[in-house]
């Protein structure tokens, strides 16, 4: 927007919109007229909007990536031309030559995921890295690694950017990374007992809804956990937190010798750990480990003790990812036969006898009983937060005192949500034993993800067995389900312009995977066959089968909700008539395995002349307690340099502890019989090793 087009802003006047010219005469920001614009345009009927907007466009008050009506309606081809706002993209994309969302803006699924209700937990992904120090350097400070997130973030453009929550529209928030918002706090790790502070951290962040309304800092956020040599300088209680957790992690089996239980030490002084969480409607799973290797770039000795890191001249990348959405437009030949089988696989999971989940009574009649004393519902708030600093902590020592605070309305305070909260364990499996399951999986005509799909459902089932409806003895009349369903999340970034995947390129070096969007896809089975009788590697074969198809069928499905969203009528219909939190955890598990990478981080038994950040534990999963959450339970799997983590989420609604303690404990005994045993085995012979008979009895190791 020129100078000129600014002069013209204060004479504008149109049925009911006008401006003053004491609001706009300061304003030289384009971003801020717009912003102004839109504001009066809610104030107006909707019959109006579109004149308005043409009258606007003609006087060229208006960006052209401004210029649109996304939170009205989607647009399409036939109402742009009737309208007169067929807009060129083309200008700002090289991707889009028809757009049907802003390439500025959020995806459809993405939008989705924004638009969660009031109250109700939001799609969130954490992601823990447990960091030390490499022996050349001392010390660092919490200030230190504030910038290194910054320059971090400053490689992202959906990370350096606000949402818009009318348009949806990604806007960034600064130009260069010293001028970044951070939303922030530190937390203290005790010198006694403090090796799991950062379970209840990750609890509090992963079960804390954003702010969808704040347009001052970014949908993500980072809670980093550090000794007090670490601590910044300050007496404010925003670095002296010290946290405790609304739905605390619990770390199942004391001995050592416990398969997957027994987690890397992480008491040295010398580290910190950091959890980063993520609003889903800024991307997807790879993209936090997109995240994470660019925070590697960064970890050295030179940017750990560097007195000068020169953030003023670290660039912001203001290029937005590409949307698949504006690549597609299918027709309706296309997405026909995908809508047609989505049917009639719908009308074949009613015969079966399939896993249906329930929420168990005891949360239920709490919920039932605080409503029935205070006519309302019991809200769990998450734990308070400290107040995340604006700007980097100065680091000189003497101004090190003097950190202004962010006044009391600035302030970020957690957002209660519902009952609903979930529950994560951790689990961890060395290089050489996740070695010896990959040789033994590729034996046998399996891979990683299908062994860790029947390792849950076989799980689910011993879960199953212990709940009294399912006990005749203790007069349980309902059968155990014979059929269950199960998720496993896949990448589709293959087809993005930049990648090289499918020329046979490195993904370790493939540019598409450096990219933080929402590039995933899934596929699913509604009715695996899971009796106590069944053959586990049968059953692996199976899912690894289904698995394989999963890149065309994720496609199909993308170019149906394209298609839907092209038409705006069949859109809403759709909008209307879908029920999320019905449709929750209508599966047994969902997966979401990143597959096997390099370790961005040096290891712990690197070598002293490796001056890299070492990199002891990691982990990271989605909450399971939103609308439309998948899974009962929910598998994050990440392997990094041969050792590899899963993270077991479930919501504590649905699942009790106990509950939840059977299946890590069945889950880590079945993924060692496939590991060790080389003749076939069933779900019988895995619950009778890890102490659970079929009959629903459980070993004295268990208490329900």
């Amino acid at each position: 927007m020129t100078p000129t087009a600014l002069g013209h802003l204060p004479s504008i006047h149109l049925p009911h919109i006008s401006f003053d010219p004491k609001e706009t005469h300061e304003l030289t920001d384009p971003a801020g007229v717009s912003q102004l614009i839109f504001e009066r345009l809610d104030e107006v009927k909707a019959r109006e909007r579109r004149s308005i907007l043409r009258v606007l466009r003609r006087l060229c008050c208006l960006c052209t990536s401004d210029l649109d009506e996304e939170e009205y309606t989607p647009l399409t081809g036939t109402e742009q031309s009737e309208e007169n706002l067929v807009l060129d993209f083309s200008k700002t994309s090289k991707f889009a030559q028809s757009p049907i969302v802003n390439p500025y803006g959020l995806s459809i699924i993405e939008r989705v995921f924004h638009k969660s209700p009031p109250n109700k937990p939001q799609v969130i992904m954490c992601l823990t890295l447990h960091c030390s120090l490499p022996p050349k350097v001392h010390n660092i400070t919490g200030e230190r690694i504030l910038d290194l997130i910054r320059i971090a973030q400053s490689k992202h453009f959906r990370l350096a950017s606000f949402v818009h929550p009318r348009t949806m529209r990604v806007c960034p928030l600064a130009e260069t990374a010293d001028k970044l918002p951070l939303n922030y706090r530190f937390v203290l790790k005790p010198r006694s007992n403090g090796e799991h502070v950062w379970k209840d951290v990750f609890a509090e962040e992963i079960n804390t809804n954003f702010d969808l309304d704040d347009t001052s800092k970014p949908l993500w956020r980072a809670a980093i956990v550090v000794p007090q040599g670490m601590m910044p300088r300050s007496r404010s209680r925003e670095f002296h937190h010290g946290g405790s957790s609304t739905a605390p992690t619990k770390q199942f089996g004391k001995s050592k010798t416990v398969l997957g239980e027994a987690l890397p030490e992480l008491g040295s002084e010398r580290g910190f750990s950091i959890i980063f969480s993520f609003h889903h409607c800024l991307g997807d799973g790879l993209s936090m480990f997109a995240f994470c290797r660019t925070f590697s770039e960064c970890a050295n000795a030179w940017y750990l003790t560097s007195p000068d890191l020169r953030m003023d001249e670290i660039a912001v990348v203001q290029e937005p990812p590409p949307l698949l959405d504006n690549v597609m437009n299918p027709n309706v030949f296309e997405v026909l036969p995908t809508a047609i089988g989505i049917g009639i696989r719908s009308l074949i999971r009613r015969g079966k006898n399939s896993f249906t989940p329930t929420k168990q009574r005891s949360r239920v009649d709490e919920i039932v009983a605080s409503v029935s004393q205070n006519g309302t519902p019991t809200i769990l708030t998450a734990p308070s937060s400290p107040i995340p600093h604006p700007c980097t902590i100065p680091s000189s020592p003497s101004q090190r005192d003097s950190i202004q605070l962010l006044p009391q309305s600035k302030k970020r305070t957690p957002h209660s949500t519902t009952c609903s909260k979930t529950s994560v364990r951790f689990l961890w499996f060395d290089s050489q034993f996740t070695s010896a399951l990959r040789s033994h999986a590729r034996t046998h005509g399996t891979s990683i993800a299908s062994v860790m799909v029947v390792a849950a459902l076989s799980a689910t089932l011993a879960l199953l067995k212990t709940r009294p409806a399912h006990i005749e003895s203790l007069g349980g009349t309902t059968p155990l389900p014979t059929h269950q369903g199960w998720v496993v999340t896949n990448s589709m970034r293959h087809v993005l312009p930049q990648s090289r995947l499918l020329q046979g390129g490195d993904r370790e070096t493939d540019p598409s995977l450096r990219v933080f969007g929402s590039f995933a896809g899934s596929v699913a089975n509604h009715g695996l066959r899971m009796t106590f009788d069944s053959n586990v590697r049968s059953q692996c074969r199976s899912v690894k089968s289904t698995i394989a198809s999963s890149g065309w069928a994720s496609v199909q499905r993308m170019k149906l909700v394209n298609y839907c969203y092209r038409h705006p009528k069949l859109w809403r219909m759709i909008e209307a008539r879908t029920d999320l939190s019905k449709m929750s955890r209508s599966f047994s598990v969902e997966v979401a395995n990143l597959g096997a990478w390099e370790c961005p981080l040096a290891q712990s038994d690197a070598p002293d002349d490796d001056d890299r950040l070492r990199l002891d534990y990691f982990g990271g999963v989605v909450n399971s307690s939103f609308d439309g959450v998948r899974g009962l339970f929910t598998l994050g799997i990440i392997t990094l340099g041969g050792n590899m983590s899963i993270a077991v989420a479930h919501d504590a609604a649905s699942v009790t502890d106990a509950e939840a303690e059977v299946f890590v404990k069945v889950f880590c005994e079945a993924v060692r019989r496939m590991n060790t045993s080389d003749t076939n085995i069933t779900v019988h012979d895995i619950l009778s090793g890890s102490g659970s008979s079929p009959t629903g009895r459980l070993t004295e190791s268990v208490h329900i």
